[in-house]
């Protein structure tokens, strides 16, 4: 116990305090608040970052945290603020005498700082490119860096910076101390000319480029459970179910997790917008978002009342014109899978027919389980004579039977539905449309598409 007395006796004298830094550094860095309004360091970003996002780099950069999720609306500024933090980042290793000893690694080993995104120039121009700007405006890397090597940046002690796409294995491969995974939720949406990945395809490849940089960095730099590095996650949340919302949910009470999810309206200052604001109803798998009218959320039960937001009506004519849009683009919150493809599900709604009886015993088939077409909803038989005298047995379509149809199969993989969808071409009317460029409406002809048949086939268990 004495020692111990005197060992905190001593640690609180700011001279040995200084000593003992000197030992791992050749210069003593300063802490956040003191970078951000330093002249020499970063008081030109500090002056840009919103009050709000510079409370969160002090909190997140004098915490103990390892990974850092900033997500939500587009234009509050996640892009600059994680430049900001990789800026800190390695001005601390910078002020190290030799980063790569301190971190447990060999004497004067590369130490690398990495940008992951959907393309090599989406990476390079996005945070990259943030980064580079932000670090020529530090008198204190000016000094130190040469900014002329493209999407790399070779800084002292042997750091560097580089951009990459999720196959980039080799960035990994190297000592990754620190890094961003930017636009978590698209990667892999572009798979090749045409082709889109299913949105549980995107989710699962996101999920393996993030496991595969959380295993690497651990590998190398962990001791005693904590890493003296950030790993960075960037990127708006596309649906419900994507990488990045189930990320924040599962990861909200971990201590070592930061996570920020803002709308634009909550982190500029108030001021910037009128005070008068309305109210939406941010929907669920089963309701429809929309704007409420005025009281009207005061009558909701009160299991819905957690789902209405308050938005500054600045923004208003653009959530009645695209509610869907607006909630995931402006207030920064997930919708519905399918809301990305049909803004308004009630339009989809409207074109069904109750009156039309499904032409399958079931309407969904399990593979090789019991199931048939009921023929006589579809079309009519009848004997049709041929040359010779013979007969044949035809089948006429009961609705538009000189249409000519058309058959679709949506293939799968084993653990979803294949589509089969069977449809004609009823007739042409006239619709009016907005021009694109908005200045006024045209007329022209479109199809009205009848379908005749539509069935989801299901994998048998355990099966293909």
């Amino acid at each position: 116990e004495s020692e111990r007395a005197a060992f905190s006796e001593l640690l609180g004298d700011p001279t040995l305090y200084e000593e003992v830094l000197s030992d791992q550094y050749d210069q003593v860095p300063l802490s956040p608040e003191e970078w951000l309004a330093d002249e020499r360091h970063a008081a030109a970003l500090g002056r840009d970052l919103w009050p709000r996002l510079k409370d969160d780099f002090v909190t997140f950069q004098n915490g103990s945290y390892f990974e850092c999720y900033m997500t939500g609306s587009l234009g509050y500024g996640k892009t600059f603020f994680i430049s900001v933090c990789l800026a800190y980042d390695l001005y601390r290793m910078l002020c190290l005498r030799d980063p790569a000893l301190s971190y447990g690694l060999a004497a004067g080993s590369q130490l690398v700082m990495f940008a992951f995104s959907t393309t090599i120039s989406q990476a390079g121009m996005g945070i990259g490119q943030e980064l580079k700007n932000n670090l020529q405006k530090i008198p204190f890397f000016r000094e130190r860096m040469n900014f002329n090597s493209g999407f790399i940046l070779r800084c002292p002690k042997n750091i560097l910076f580089t951009v990459g796409t999720e196959g980039a294995n080799r960035i990994l491969g190297l000592n990754a101390v620190s890094g961003v995974l930017e636009e978590t939720d698209f990667h892999g949406e572009t798979k090749g000319r045409g082709t889109m990945m299913a949105s549980a395809e995107i989710k699962d490849k996101a999920h393996k480029i993030y496991l595969g940089a959380l295993r690497r960095m651990k590998s190398r730099f962990m001791r005693r459970g904590r890493i003296p590095a950030h790993l960075y996650m960037l990127s708006s949340k596309s649906t419900r179910q994507s990488f990045m919302a189930n990320q924040l949910r599962a990861k909200a009470a971990d201590p070592l997790v930061f996570c920020r999810d803002y709308a634009t309206y909550e982190v500029r200052p108030r001021e910037q917008f009128l005070a008068e604001e309305f109210e939406v109803f941010v929907g669920t798998e089963q309701l429809e978002p929309r704007v409420l009218a005025k009281g009207e959320a005061d009558k909701l039960p009160d299991e819905f009342k957690p789902l209405v937001t308050r938005v500054p009506v600045d923004y208003r004519q653009d959530f009645e014109t695209d509610v869907v849009g607006s909630l995931a683009d402006i207030a920064g919150i997930s919708v519905k899978g399918s809301d990305k493809y049909y803004r308004q599900a009630s339009k989809v709604e409207d074109v069904f027919d109750p009156s039309r009886p499904h032409p399958f015993d079931v309407q969904e088939w399990i593979c090789g389980g019991v199931g048939d077409f009921l023929w006589d909803l579809l079309a009519k038989k009848s004997e049709r004579r041929l040359k010779g005298g013979l007969t044949e047995t035809v089948w006429t379509p009961l609705e538009d039977p000189d249409a000519r149809r058309f058959a679709h199969i949506d293939p799968s993989t084993s653990e979803c539905a294949t589509g089969l969808v069977v449809g004609h071409i009823s007739r042409f009317v006239e619709v009016i449309r907005r021009k694109p460029d908005l200045t006024g409406e045209i007329s022209e002809l479109a199809p009205v598409i009848v379908i005749d048949l539509a069935l989801g086939i299901l994998p048998p268990p355990a099966g293909e």
